[in-house]
């Protein structure tokens, strides 16, 4: 019953601010008492710049080997999602989420590596809804048998 009325008495509202110095809007949570005096606010400030991502492996062009590979890179807001789209050859389309820890440091791991070229796309979006976006080609480089190595030096 104490906790109704304390709801009742103190209706709580949600509003957005000028935009600051900075050019981000800011939004309000507030409550008031029976008597309407304003008694709490919090505001956020949200972003209204993108985040910036830079990919620092594998790099856009390189011949990568075997059937699966990993991206790492640095993005400059730790508080941004990331989704990795691998498109093949054959426009076999997989999409993985990654992970960005607290020092912007950030990785997809399991991406597909099919023969052909091989075109990553990422995005990064932050909390207020602005994004990113990095386009990059991998080919898939052919793995000799020690075997095949060995005849062909072998046999001229």
């Amino acid at each position: 019953p104490d906790q109704q009325a304390s709801a009742h008495n103190h209706p709580f509202g949600v509003g957005q601010e000028n935009p600051t110095e900075t050019g981000s809007p800011r939004s309000l949570v507030f409550s008031f008492d029976r008597h309407s005096s304003c008694q709490a606010a919090l505001g956020v400030t949200l972003t209204t710049n993108p985040p910036v991502m830079n990919l620092l492996w594998p790099t856009n062009g390189m011949h990568l080997s075997g059937d699966g590979f990993y991206i790492r890179g640095i993005i400059n807001d730790e508080t941004a999602q990331l989704l990795a789209r691998m498109v093949d050859t054959n426009g076999v389309t997989n999409e993985i989420t990654g992970i960005v820890e607290r020092n912007g440091t950030f990785w997809v791991e399991g991406l597909p590596l099919a023969a052909g070229t091989n075109e990553l796309t990422l995005f990064a979006t932050n909390a207020a809804g602005y994004g990113d976006m990095i386009v990059e080609k991998f080919g898939k480089k052919a793995i000799r048998s020690m075997n095949e190595s060995q005849s062909r030096n072998a046999n001229p």
